[in-house]
Parts: structure tokens; sequence; C-alpha cells
């Protein structure tokens, strides 16, 4: 009994080849490297964070402020202030950050508070 095997290359401009053994992929796996060694796929981004490395980046910002507005936060993050919306919300709900103040036009001014402080600790 023989398994079924299906190969797929995604390449760095991301074009995708299908391939029906694996022989086929390694031959134009060898074919279609780069000089100097480096393979087709699509090298990982430098920003790609790891998981719960965002919450621990938006903890240790604001425990070096007094205190930061989303904008500001994902000013240091390089996100935009829509993307890190969601992390805030979690970070309220586990009282690791909390509303001190309420600006202009509903802005809200963050700070971090002493169980955000703790998880900061355990992960210096």
């Amino acid at each position: 009994m023989s398994a079924l095997v299906s190969v797929t290359i995604c390449t760095a401009d991301r074009q995708i080849f299908r391939f029906p053994d694996l022989d086929s992929a390694a031959s134009f796996r060898r074919a279609h490297t780069r000089v100097g060694g480096a393979a087709l796929a699509a090298p990982r981004r430098a920003d790609v964070r790891e998981r719960g490395e965002n919450r621990l980046l938006v903890l240790k910002h604001l425990s070096t402020v007094d205190q930061a507005t989303s904008v500001q936060i994902a000013a240091a993050m390089q996100r935009t202030d829509h993307t890190i919306n969601k992390l805030i919300t979690k970070l309220l709900d586990g009282e690791q950050i909390k509303v001190v103040h309420r600006g202009a036009r509903g802005q809200r001014h963050y700070s971090i508070t002493d169980k955000g402080r703790a998880e900061v600790a355990c992960h210096v």
C-alpha cells in the first residue's frame, strides 16, 4: 500500500506550486534556489511576534511611562491604534491596566496596575 503525498511550495512572491510527490518538489526546489542557498519560501516578517508578546509589550511600555493613550501605545509598538484596541480591552478586563483619565472626545489614558507590573516582573 502506498501513501498519497502532495507537496505545495509557496515562493517569496506568493506563487503556489503543487507537486504529486516529494521527488518532483525537491527537484523544483533545487532548480529554483537563489544564489547563496536561500530557500524559495518567503522569509518570516521581522515584526512577527510570539503569542502573548504584544500584551507584554503594552505592559512594558506602560511601566515606563506614567500614562498613555491607545494611539501612543500603538505608536510605541509600531501598530495602528485599531489593532490594539482588543488587546487593551483584554488587559482592562484582566485588571492589568486601568483608565486613569478621560480626555477630550472621550480619549482614554491608561496606566499599568500592580497586577500588570507583577506580570512584567515575571517575564523579565
